[in-house]
């Protein structure tokens, strides 16, 4: 009885889990992660060359840490709700900019302002779709809106892999349709939670006034050590991803000789490991400690990244892929989760952006710093990418030994 107590659900907050997580599902599944799809035709059709993948791929991420950082400084309400609205046109417009394919440099403008706009919905929508939820319901709620981008991105590669196998253009057009019909909900979601985003003018005025005294809390809440090592294991989660998420369809067509669409379809692995890591993540009881989760679900990472650098088969590496995207989303949720233990909640917004910067600098860094090398060696790549995942291991250990 008190489980079934657990999973009642307060008026209307489903419908506002099921908008985040098409906010979730269009910001990572669609913007980011199906861009590694998008490689191949891109290749294909003569558009960029392998270094371009991760170049584009890292203006992405600098797009997308500036939209969380930017996000960091937003005070008032109405502030909130026009960058709100802006990323949410912005990353449907800059879908369809892309499949007019006018050049380099347009590309990567376009992938900047996608990032942008990506990064704001990713540090903004978590706290609207989960207003009013508290304790185990949170905590499975923060489960199905993270659940967006591994859905998000199976729909993506699936129908990139069906309807657009050969074609660069009429992929992203295709995903681009996909976006529009994903900003719908999210629409009504950002429309619905104006009058809840608003603050009471009495609370608006205590916020002002006590504003250098927040500050002050800020800094004492990073002197934390816990809060330190998950701020450098989500660092090093950015970078160790990078070979799996950006260059899967590139190791299964060099080492396999598949075709586009089948290694477009590969990826959807990731979007259902995203989604199974994230259901998981939700799954235990809430008396096992988050501090021990987060240590144990980098185990997962570290095997992923040992069998997609070993792996010569099929099997193999599509294992690889699907441990990869469990692994992201149990982080993921887990740390969203653990911040409430740490931050106070005056505080958990403008630290959960702050941390998902940090996941983007890690990602943009190695993916600029790995774009030369992973032209002619790609399997340096893969090796750089294992030797993070170990050290994100360490420090997620230490994190959980932390205070």
């Amino acid at each position: 009885m008190a489980d079934a107590q657990a999973v009642v659900w307060p008026q209307g907050s489903r419908l506002r889990i099921f908008a985040g997580a098409c906010a979730i599902a269009l910001s990572l599944g669609v913007v980011r992660f199906d861009f590694a799809a998008l490689g191949r035709q891109m290749l294909e059709s003569g558009w960029v060359d392998p270094q371009a993948i991760g170049r584009l791929a890292g203006l992405n991420l600098a797009g997308y840490v500036l939209g969380c950082l930017h996000h960091t400084r937003i005070r008032s309400s109405a502030a909130f709700r026009r960058v709100m609205a802006l990323s949410l046109a912005v990353t449907v417009a800059s879908l369809w900019l892309e499949a007019l394919g006018l050049g380099s440099w347009w590309q990567g403008l376009w992938r900047v302002l996608a990032g942008w706009a990506s990064g704001s919905l990713m540090a903004g929508v978590p706290g609207l779709a989960l207003h009013g939820l508290s304790g185990h319901r949170r905590r499975r709620g923060t489960a199905l809106v993270m659940v967006g981008a591994g859905l998000g991105t199976v729909v993506g590669a699936v129908a990139i892999g069906s309807l657009a196998p050969r074609s660069a253009s009429m992929a992203w057009v295709v995903l681009a349709a996909l976006a529009s019909l994903l900003a719908i909900p999210v629409g009504w979601l950002l429309r619905r939670s104006a009058g809840a985003a608003a603050s009471p003018p009495s609370r608006r005025s205590s916020e002002a006034a006590g504003l250098r005294g927040d500050l002050i809390s800020a800094e004492s809440v990073w002197a934390s050590p816990a809060l330190r090592f998950l701020s450098l294991g989500y660092l090093l989660m950015g970078a160790s991803q990078v070979p799996v998420v950006l260059y899967e369809p590139l190791v299964v067509s060099h080492r396999f000789g598949v075709s586009p669409g089948l290694s477009s379809d590969s990826l959807s692995l990731l979007g259902v490991g995203c989604a199974t890591g994230a259901l998981l993540a939700a799954s235990v009881p809430r008396s096992w400690p988050t501090r021990s989760l987060l240590a144990l679900g980098s185990w997962v990472g570290l095997g992923g990244s040992v069998l997609f650098l070993l792996g010569r088969s099929l099997p193999v590496v599509a294992a690889a892929t699907f441990l990869t995207g469990a692994w992201i989303w149990i982080m993921v949720t887990l740390t969203f989760d653990r911040l409430q233990e740490l931050v106070p909640e005056a505080q958990h917004r403008a630290t959960w952006a702050w941390l998902t910067a940090l996941l983007g600098i890690g990602f943009m860094l190695f993916s600029f710093g790995c774009a030369q090398l992973a032209t002619d060696h790609l399997d340096n790549v893969l090796l750089l990418g294992t030797a993070f995942m170990a050290l994100h291991v360490v420090i997620e250990l230490r994190q959980m030994q932390a205070d």
